[in-house]
């Protein structure tokens, strides 16, 4: 394992260089953007800008995860990795490390360039000790996303349906999260269900505390979302860990004959398209107006535009359309029934 580590470390290092230099260049030069029109009065305004490394950094995850396994579920290249001298184990292990590490060295970069940006371009002094709470904030939920992103990405038998997963489970937790929130579940569960929520929430008041900014409103939400955040915060970590074990121990019994072939996984389109639309119809449904139903169309279409993708042939089955018909249908009723 340590001598392929090495060696993706020497091979890879461009690909590390450049994942690490374009976000910190914005990062930076939108930092300094700002900092050249700061005054007094846009100082929260100023530092506010940091929370862009945090945004950049979720996107370079999943973009890693892409690097890091896509010669995995590729048929050019699957039967060679496989071939190696080397368990499937630990390939798995040595990628999922080296992506890590990736992931590491891009936000280290980004967080001090920046930090060092705003030392010299504010022209009051911020609690630089809530920007270092946040640095491994960050890391900690990094990790937690990249073990679900690579979890998702290695449930698809294509590249592209890789990628696709990943979108989709964040586009079905989005509307889950718009389902709650219009069923008032909790004024201060809003985007509670989303993996994001966690990091968002610890992000803002970081910003707020470096800015000294932090007035009896932002610790009374804080508090009153510290409910939530917990439960946010345990249930993905433990079904990142699920994620990790999981592709671990399964590693082995993938079938490298099916790589190529249309992605079928539980965690794919065959359930994510239906409860999308399930959760996103009802979420809707507070607009009360015709448009309502232009909305319904378009989550039917965007329906079956999915099963077309997963398919791959706009030929479409009676079974699809029967998904299709009832998940409309319950998302409807759920709209009928909570507005």
């Amino acid at each position: 394992m340590k001598t392929y580590l090495n060696f993706l470390m020497k091979t890879k290092w461009l690909q590390t260089t450049v994942m690490a230099l374009i976000p910190t260049f914005i990062f930076v030069l939108i930092l300094v953007i700002s900092g050249l029109k700061y005054t007094q009065i846009q100082s929260m305004t100023f530092i506010s800008n940091f929370t862009t490394s945090v945004i950049f950094i979720v996107v370079v995850s999943f973009v890693i995860v892409v690097f890091r396994f896509a010669s995995l579920r590729n048929p050019k290249e699957t039967d060679l990795y496989y071939a190696l001298p080397i368990p499937r184990k630990t390939i798995y292990l040595t990628h999922m490390l080296f992506g890590l590490i990736q992931l590491l060295i891009v936000w280290t970069a980004m967080f001090i360039l920046g930090l060092l940006s705003v030392i010299l371009l504010a022209s009051e002094l911020y609690n630089f000790g809530f920007l270092i709470a946040l640095y491994f904030i960050v890391i900690f939920y990094s990790i937690v996303l990249y073990g679900i992103s690579s979890f998702l990405f290695l449930r698809a038998n294509t590249i592209f349906d890789g990628i696709a997963f990943m979108i989709l489970f964040h586009v079905l937790f989005l509307f889950f999260s718009l389902f709650m929130v219009s069923i008032q579940l909790n004024v201060y569960s809003i985007f509670s269900f989303n993996p994001f929520y966690s990091l968002s929430l610890f992000t803002s008041y970081c910003i707020y505390g470096a800015a000294q900014n932090t007035t009896s409103f932002l610790f009374a939400f804080f508090q009153n979302s510290m409910p939530s955040l917990i439960a946010n915060t345990v249930f993905f970590m433990l079904f990142s860990i699920f994620c990790y074990l999981y592709d671990y121990l399964n590693i082995e019994k993938v079938k490298t004959e099916k790589i190529g072939q249309l992605s079928d996984s539980l965690f794919g389109y065959k359930t994510y398209i239906p409860l999308t639309i399930i959760f996103a119809i009802p979420s809707m449904f507070y607009i009360q107006m015709i448009i309502i139903w232009l909305l319904v169309g378009v989550f039917v279409s965007a329906g079956f535009i999915g099963f077309f993708i997963y398919r791959r042939s706009a030929k479409i089955k009676l079974i699809d359309v029967g998904i299709i018909s009832a998940a409309t249908f319950i998302g409807i009723m759920l709209g009928y029934a909570i507005h």
